[in-house]
């Protein structure tokens, strides 16, 4: 990825966590803001398999990230677990509050989530739980 380019996938969610957070600090430091190369094996986990299918990590609200590339799964693929149905959303207000939800976070990972609530809470699941379904 050279300078002044997008990478080639995005995230339908946080933008302005990811994208526009960073250029606004780049800004007020006074910065340039183009973006910079980063080789792969300077990245905590570069050395992860490409598919994990477990809890990695659990952000601040309760968001479940997880080892697996959301290019494994359809958009239409129905995760069942504990008796619920997670269906894929592009943003958290697709779904009515308190559902849980599937979806593809910024780092193209799927990431278990629940709209106005904690998955981790809702879901029962802490980092290096195995995903308790089949992908």
């Amino acid at each position: 990825m050279g300078r002044n380019t997008q990478p080639p996938v995005g995230a339908d969610t946080f933008h302005g966590r990811d994208w526009f957070a960073p250029v606004a600090v780049r800004l007020v430091r006074s910065e340039p803001v183009a973006l910079d190369q980063v080789e792969a094996d300077s990245c905590v986990g570069y050395d992860w398999p490409a598919r994990l299918e477990e809890v990695i990590y659990i952000d601040t609200f309760g968001n479940l990230i997880t080892g697996v590339p959301v290019d494994a799964l359809g958009r239409a693929q129905v995760l069942r677990l504990g008796g619920r149905a997670l269906r894929h959303a592009h943003t958290f207000a697709e779904v009515p509050e308190g559902q849980a939800f599937w979806h593809d976070n910024s780092l193209g990972l799927l990431e278990l989530s629940v709209n106005q609530g904690s998955a981790a809470e809702v879901l029962g699941l802490t980092v290096g739980d195995p995903l308790p379904f089949s992908i």
